[in-house]
Parts: structure tokens; C-alpha cells; sequence
């Protein structure tokens, strides 16, 4: 799916001759510009802005695992009025609550000198979402019934030690034959002539 840039626009933008529910979108995605995932602005004037900022790194003293190592601390926030000369396209994908259906849309936008000059509806895709809703309830569900399993005493004292001395088995196991495989290969090298 690979890195992308936001848009929130605020300019009117043409609607779909069937919404079928489909209520106006402000965010949206792009990868017209350098796909880091920077946020953009089309203002209610039609001016392409980017928002910036300005931070730290803020490292976790006791940091426990990768995904808590620490945190980006924003000191300054501006906007910025970009003067571009270009073309976009931007989209949202929307998996709807409120309605009977989700929806995809696109938008070709172009700009002259930053400044909107041209919108076009690509593309408009509405299909029934009922499947999907239940899809959703059911996985709500095993997730329910997974949460409540693992607060057991059963899980606690039986399959979690279980699961432990396993991944602890099969981990060494692993090691032991990456070992012996770089050392198969370590005299294959020597061998050889």
C-alpha cells in the first residue's frame, strides 16, 4: 500500500448524481505529492496550504518494547500557502456506519499557482456494506469471548505456562538449527575449490 499524504479540504467539491447516503468527505488521501505522510489543505478559497511542524523526540526512560520507546513532541505548529502548479488526485475509502452501503471516491483536482482551478469526479463506488457489518459483529464477538478466555484461571495457570515453555522450546530449536545451518554452510565455503 506503501506511504501517502493527507488532504483536508474545505473547498465545496461536486457531488455524486446518486449518493446513496454518501455524505461529503473532508479527509482525504494522496500520493501526488512526496508521500511522507505530510498533511495538506484546500482552503474554502481554493488555496493549497501544508500544515508543518516543528518537535522533538522524547525517548521512554524504562522502555519495555519497541512499540513504547517513546513519543514526538510537537513545540510548533504553522501553515504554510504553497504556490504550486500541479494536478492531483485524491480519494477516500469509507466504511459507513450510518448507511446501508461503503463508499469510494475520487476526485482529479488541479492548481495554478496554488490556487484551485479545476475539480473532477473520477470515480464513485457505492456497494452494500450488510456483510461486512457482520463480519465486523462477529470478530467484536471472538474478540469478546478471546478476552474473557484469557482472564480465566484456566488460561492463567494451564495454557499460558503451556504457551511459555513452547515458545521457549521451539525458540532454541530454532537457534540450534540456524547454528548448525550457517555451520554447514561455513564448510561448504572451506570445502570447496
Amino acid at each position: 500500500m506503501g506511504m501517502y499524504d493527507s488532504i483536508v479540504c474545505k473547498y465545496p467539491l461536486p457531488q455524486p448524481e446518486d449518493p446513496k447516503g454518501y455524505t461529503a468527505s473532508q479527509l482525504f488521501q494522496t500520493k501526488c505529492f512526496d508521500c511522507s505522510l505530510s498533511t495538506y489543505e484546500i482552503g474554502l478559497n481554493g488555496q493549497l496550504y501544508i500544515l508543518q511542524s516543528e518537535g522533538y523526540f522524547k525517548e521512554e526512560k524504562n522502555a519495555t518494547s519497541f512499540l513504547n520507546l517513546g513519543e514526538y513532541v510537537v513545540t510548533k505548529r504553522w501553515v504554510e500557502t504553497l504556490t504550486n502548479t500541479c494536478e492531483i488526485t485524491i480519494y477516500d475509502y469509507i466504511h459507513s456506519k450510518d448507511t446501508d452501503f461503503d463508499y469510494y471516491i475520487e476526485y482529479d483536482i488541479s492548481f495554478y499557482q496554488g490556487i484551485l482551478d479545476e475539480v473532477k469526479l473520477v470515480k464513485f463506488e457505492a456497494w452494500p456494506n450488510a456483510e461486512r457489518k457482520q463480519r465486523d459483529e462477529e470478530w467484536k464477538i471472538k474478540l469478546k469471548k478471546r478476552h474473557e478466555f484469557v482472564q480465566t484461571r484456566r488460561y492463567k495457570y494451564l495454557y499460558s505456562p503451556y504457551n511459555k515453555v513452547l515458545k521457549r522450546t521451539t525458540g532454541g530449536i530454532t537457534k540450534c538449527l540456524d547454528s548448525l545451518s550457517r555451520a554447514v554452510n561455513k564448510l561448504g565455503i572451506n570445502l570447496s575449490i
